[in-house]
């Protein structure tokens, strides 16, 4: 009876852990990296003590391995690219090596039978916190009195703007398709949820995160309809038109857009100092660096082949300093070569994968609610890497891998 009393607690704690890593990660300070190591320390704790922890998590690994492994490849590959190089830097491989974490959290959430809907309400009120806290920023920093509408980008202090939006974006949509329709307050608090991350979103001016949420609506839309061409042909129509009235009537989204129309055309006549055209300089100097590094790349350190690239006259002077290429494929590409294109894929190929079959599954369930959200989550994700290096921090990998935890185990305890 004791025994069964202490894994009662132990799941209830386990619980709230997730829960205010979902809630507080991008609010409060060291939440996503602090917290998602006491559940790793439990995760192995029982790997060691508990033999039906053991049988678990070697059925568990028979079943997902393609995803465990998918997500070591990065880390692996980073750990041996700076190993052979005569100095080394260790720090590059902290971000990534939080991928690692995914297999004994999944695990430990499976054992302690903590699926999503234990924890959704975390969805939403990190979306809430998100919301006061990007706009608290905002408020202490002077950004509402300042003239310019670029000074009113929500976020909070020890974060970026894109990863802010894209991961808030995310909570509202797994909230939101996890929740709707359940009962009334359900649906209210998922349209409350929706239109408190579409302003973050809106505010943060991030024009990468715009394209990524695009591309993930449409995805749902697409998984959802018994009719894609003709439900994709009217959500493409139907966003033409709100973009439109955005540019017509929106200052703010119209300079954004212009700014980038502008920064192309620059870029073409190079000119290369803009937000835009620094970004397509950055793409191209990772194709300069894969030709000439194809298979190992040059290193996560690529300050010293983009001076390089600099002295030939290859690139600008506003990125021959940066710390990367500002896009996971690119730099990928250009700091792991070949092997780093790879990673890439399989990252993405695999996840999808995992979720896919359920979120095409022609019955309204909770598996395929999963999902959806799984699915449509790695899109916003893929896209968003385009313009950021989404999972560079390992705040931002924690949080992810917290993220991708409580899909994945929620997906087997609920196909069971």
């Amino acid at each position: 009876m004791n025994g069964l009393l202490n894994i009662k607690k132990s799941d209830f704690i386990v619980k709230w852990v997730v829960f205010s890593i979902l809630a507080l990660g991008f609010s409060v300070r060291k939440s996503a990296t602090a917290l998602p190591m006491l559940l790793v320390i439990a995760g192995l704790y029982l790997l060691w003590k508990r033999h039906d922890f053991r049988v678990l998590a070697i059925e568990f690994f028979n079943e997902q391995w393609r995803v465990v492994v998918s997500l070591a490849v990065l880390p692996l590959l980073i750990f041996i690219r700076e190993l052979v190089q005569f100095s080394p830097e260790f720090k590059y491989v902290d971000a990534a090596s939080r991928f690692l974490f995914f297999m004994p959290i999944c695990v430990l959430l499976i054992y302690s039978r903590i699926r999503l809907e234990d924890v959704r309400w975390g969805f939403f009120w990190g979306v809430a916190f998100m919301f006061a806290s990007g706009f608290l920023y905002v408020y202490m920093t002077g950004g509402f009195c300042s003239d310019s509408n670029y000074a009113i980008r929500p976020r909070s202090y020890f974060t970026n703007t894109i990863p802010f939006s894209a991961f808030c974006l995310a909570l509202a949509i797994a909230f939101s398709i996890w929740s709707i329709g359940r009962s009334t307050i359900d649906t209210i608090c998922s349209v409350v949820s929706i239109l408190l991350a579409v302003l973050v979103l809106y505010f943060s001016q991030s024009r990468g995160v715009w394209i990524g949420f695009l591309f993930s609506i449409l995805s749902i839309v697409l998984m959802y309809s018994k009719n894609r061409v003709r439900d994709s042909s009217l959500f493409f129509v139907f966003s033409f038109v709100v973009l439109v009235l955005l540019y017509c009537f929106s200052e703010m989204f119209a300079i954004r857009v212009d700014m980038a129309m502008a920064e192309v055309l620059d870029f073409m006549h190079g000119k290369k100092d803009g937000s835009v055209s620094m970004r397509l300089d950055m793409a191209m100097a990772s194709f300069y660096i894969l030709q000439e590094n194809p298979i190992f790349g040059a290193g996560r350190n690529l300050i010293p082949a983009l001076q390089d690239l600099y002295h030939r006259g290859i690139i600008g002077a506003a990125i021959s300093d940066a710390a990367d290429t500002h896009g996971e494929l690119f730099y990928n590409s250009a700091s792991l070569g070949m092997l780093g294109i790879f990673a890439w894929f399989v990252f993405y190929y695999f996840i999808v994968k995992l979720f896919l079959p359920s979120a095409l599954g022609f019955y309204d369930s909770d598996v395929k609610r999963i999902g959806v959200i799984g699915v449509s989550v790695s899109v916003l994700f893929f896209f968003v890497g385009f313009t950021h290096i989404t999972f560079g921090l390992s705040m931002y990998a924690s949080y992810f891998v917290i993220f991708l935890s409580v899909l994945s185990s929620s997906l087997k305890l609920y196909s069971h």
